[in-house]
């Protein structure tokens, strides 16, 4: 599937601004199986909404509740571009999608497809938890594929250290 993330400088929907936001576009639609001219964007601005779809009437009604952070993933868009790792928080671990080069995150030894695991005992932490370990240098477990096999590690690196090649 085709997914670009864009930014927008200012976004407006139902009548209300919003500011800057991350947007995930897929121009062929979710999945592929859209027209040409179709496009699907992220849902992760709606999350500030509790909805009533109207059937009958054709109408959409949105009612803005609790946190109003522009989020991606369900992680803090701010903090995402701070430490310039974009992640994708799945059901049995933390994947890392992105890394912006000669970033924090970078630095502290992450790559693309990582996955931030539990340390044993330890319970699974949230995208802003794993976000602020990153960005304070705090410890995280990490699985890396390598070849045919998964490797552990222990971030961050520490200058000089070499991450394990692919």
């Amino acid at each position: 599937m085709q997914l670009r993330l864009l930014e927008t400088d200012a976004f407006r929907f139902a009548g209300i601004d919003f500011g800057t936001l991350p947007l995930l576009v897929a121009p062929r639609g979710w999945y592929n199986i859209a027209g040409a001219t179709d496009s699907a964007l992220g849902m992760d601005l709606l999350r500030q909404f509790v909805m009533r779809i109207d059937y009958p009437r054709r109408r959409l009604w949105l009612r803005r509740t609790g946190d109003r952070r522009a989020t991606l993933y369900g992680a803090d868009y701010a903090a995402v571009k701070q430490v310039g790792v974009f992640l994708d928080d799945r059901r049995d671990a933390t994947v890392v999608q992105r890394v912006v080069p000669g970033g924090t995150a970078d630095a502290y030894g992450l790559r693309e497809g990582d996955a931030i695991v539990p340390a044993s005992g330890e319970e699974r932490l949230p995208l802003d938890e794993v976000l602020a370990r990153i960005r304070t240098r705090g410890g995280l477990s990490v699985a890396r594929r390598q070849g045919d096999v998964w490797i552990d590690l222990a971030l961050p690196l520490e200058p000089g250290d070499a991450p394990p090649e692919e």
